[in-house]
């Protein structure tokens, strides 16, 4: 059977990843007591199947948008807005629940996604650089305190955030880099996602001490 050291958990189906924490999963031939975890291989098995359910019908509904955005319009318009807020919602189905990676690395492919969309929407309803300038800090702020409720959600499992913490920081400080280099009158968004970042690093660090000082040089291997 099973069992997660982190966790102190053990796992009754053939998951070699623990979904609590993302961490590998060790073999124990012992008989052992369990500590409460069900059994999980139903409930994947579920959340698999509305995952295909709700693809299927983004796919549906992409088609028929495009068809009436065609047939009204005379152009594909309003279609492609609806086409990438789908594939983004198809992308964090499958990226949240299909993908054996820990928490720390989903948050950080959702932070990336989410540029890349807020990028190619800019791109197709254009109108200035309001992507650049109001959509990305959005999005790191909102990932940002995604990032804090998790954080306050599993404390005793804080260290496994110290990376996507060093990721989005690094992240909202190169938005805002960018935004000034291009010389935007509309910096103050970029300003403040950076320094509410930085500030929930800082936390991190004097909350957490010597713990949190450790894991960040074996992180870097300092």
């Amino acid at each position: 059977m099973n069992h997660c050291p982190k966790c102190k958990v053990y796992i009754r189906d053939e998951a070699v990843i623990c979904p609590l924490c993302g961490a590998p999963l060790a073999v124990d031939n012992t008989e052992q007591r369990m500590v409460g975890y069900p059994d999980v291989a139903y409930r994947l098995k579920f959340m698999r199947l509305l995952i295909k359910i709700a693809l299927f019908a983004s796919v549906v509904g992409q088609g028929i948008s495009m068809f009436l955005d065609y047939f009204i319009n005379g152009e594909f318009s309003w279609s492609l807005i609806t086409g990438v807020g789908l594939a983004f919602g198809c992308f964090t189905l499958v990226y949240s629940f299909e993908n054996n990676k820990s928490v720390q690395h989903k948050l950080v492919g959702q932070l990336i996604a989410a540029i890349l969309v807020i990028l190619l929407l800019n791109r197709i309803i254009g109108r200035g650089d309001w992507g650049l300038t109001i959509g990305i800090p959005s999005a790191i702020a909102a990932i940002q305190s995604g990032l804090l409720i998790l954080l306050f959600m599993k404390l005793s499992h804080w260290r496994i955030y110290v990376m996507a913490e060093v990721y989005i920081v690094v992240t909202a400080i190169l938005m805002f880099v960018i935004v000034l280099v291009t010389k935007h009158d509309f910096w103050l968004l970029s300003a403040l996602s950076a320094i509410y970042t930085v500030v929930v690093m800082a936390a991190m660090v004097v909350f957490g001490g010597r713990h949190a000082t450790n894991e960040l040089k074996r992180r870097f291997r300092v």
